[in-house]
């Protein structure tokens, strides 16, 4: 009988660890859903039972400033606010990280829901004593009501989560309701598989754009540019299918297919003869900042020794805002210590390209076609492409003018003293076939043919 006693309830102590944060003691991931489901199931009025997604503004500096421990006693101090708040009949949880969810039963009208929504920030925004320091943190709110329509759980909580993720990004409203009518149709499972089935199948090929020389008028490299050759929809721009892919997560394995695909492109451009210049490949973050994805591309080029000196990999400003810019950095460095050459994309449309050329080497900077569309219309264009071309002289880097369409920007572009550029009115985005032909022959440009052209703002 003792046996069995202690048995059952270890078994109990077991059966409460498994939904329920050790940290807090509020439910965990699991015991939240599956209190969720057993509330919509039990609830006769679907429209008074809310959803209460809240994620902490400002908690990471907390960790990297003061510790874990410290870190660890906020979010003791927020559980306890949110279940003091949210009562005794909500289902409370820390989903995980510094992200908590409320399941209460009772709110009849969306205003009183945003009411609730602003005591708990105020509430959360409540200092938290630690070894003689107040720490403070904010958060951010999304909450969605069930429905009719809106009775699933994982429905419902990625509804929150939507509107939660708004609520982060305006910085005016931190707690946001959802109503279907704001917020976009999120993608399915069946597109995510979708997407999957055409990166495994190669359905996503490299075409290649040009780049030319403007005083020799020869092609000095290309741009590959991926494009979904979709089985019903025809052939998609990245502007269809990138924020699928960055939504699913899926920049390491695109990126690993296509690169294989631009290398084997490239092989088959060297053993025809062709003089492939520079190959200029988009390089996500996500492989820059880990060492896996930093290996896995390394160990691909590695079968392709011969293409090194062609290989340029181009990456965009928004890859040092991450989390891992150190690691990036690194990335960065060890890429051109392999004899791969690297240029910094959309130059001079963020926050902080200058200050990247001082802590950086780039091999090429290009300029974006904001500015290059804007030249002999708007002056200030003018002043800024002559000062990014002193940069670029000045620091010994090659630069590149983006999305040149008109005989205009390319007279402008040869006076400033620009050397290279891509755009339309050089030609299109082309097979690798039509690469090698173009290789072959001495072209007379500007290209009279630009069928199939894809606006630049798509590529």
């Amino acid at each position: 009988m003792r046996a069995r006693s202690e048995l059952n309830s270890r078994l109990e102590e077991l059966e409460h660890l498994t939904r329920h944060d050790k940290l807090t003691g509020l439910k965990n991931r699991l015991g939240f859903d599956e209190g969720l489901r057993s509330a919509l199931l039990a609830t006769k009025n679907l429209e008074h039972l809310s959803v209460f997604l809240i994620d902490l503004d400002d908690f990471k500096p907390i960790n990297d400033s003061y510790s874990h421990l410290a870190g660890d006693a906020v979010l003791v101090a927020i559980a306890n606010s949110l279940a003091r708040i949210a009562g005794p009949d909500a289902i409370v949880a820390r989903l995980g990280g510094d992200e908590f969810a409320a399941v209460i039963p009772d709110i009849s009208s969306q205003e009183a829901a945003l009411r609730l929504a602003s005591y708990m920030i105020r509430a959360f925004n409540a200092s938290v004593r630690f070894q003689e320091k107040q720490l403070r943190v904010g958060a951010s709110i999304g909450i969605a009501f069930a429905s009719g329509d809106l009775n699933k759980p994982s429905e419902l909580l990625a509804c929150a989560d939507q509107a939660m993720y708004h609520a982060k990004a305006d910085l005016a409203q931190k707690a946001v309701l959802y109503n279907p009518a704001d917020f976009p149709v999120r993608a399915t499972l069946e597109d995510r598989n979708a997407l999957q089935r055409a990166i495994q199948e190669e359905q996503i090929q490299p075409y290649y754009q040009p780049k030319i020389c403007l005083k020799s008028r020869n092609v000095v490299g290309f741009e590959a540019l991926a494009r979904w050759e979709h089985p019903q929809k025809g052939i998609l721009c990245p502007a269809d299918f990138l924020p699928l892919v960055t939504e699913f997560g899926l920049h390491g394995d695109l990126l690993m297919k296509v690169a294989k695909q631009v290398l084997c492109d490239m092989d088959k451009m060297h053993i025809a003869g062709c003089d492939i210049g520079q190959m200029s490949i988009n390089v996500p973050e996500v492989t820059l900042a880990t060492l896996s994805g930093r290996a896995e591309l390394s160990g691909l080029i590695a079968k392709f020794p011969h293409l090194r000196k062609n290989l340029t990999f181009e990456i965009t400003e928004d890859v040092f805002i991450a989390r891992a810019g150190e690691m990036i950095q690194r990335s960065i460095a060890f890429f051109r210590t392999e004899g791969i050459r690297v240029s910094l994309d959309d130059f001079g449309t963020g926050f902080a390209s200058f200050q990247h050329l001082r802590v950086l080497e780039f091999d090429e900077l290009k300029l974006d076609t904001a500015f290059v569309g804007g030249l002999g219309i708007d002056p200030a264009a003018d002043i800024l492409v002559k000062g990014f071309l002193a940069i670029g002289k000045g620091l010994g880097v090659q630069i590149v003018a983006e999305g040149v369409e008109t005989q205009s920007q390319v007279d402008l572009l040869s006076q400033m003293g620009c050397e290279v550029v891509q755009g339309h009115f050089f030609g299109a985005e082309m097979t690798a076939t039509q690469a090698i032909d173009l290789l072959h022959k001495t072209p007379e440009f500007p290209m009279t043919s630009t069928k199939g052209a894809v606006s630049r703002a798509a590529s």
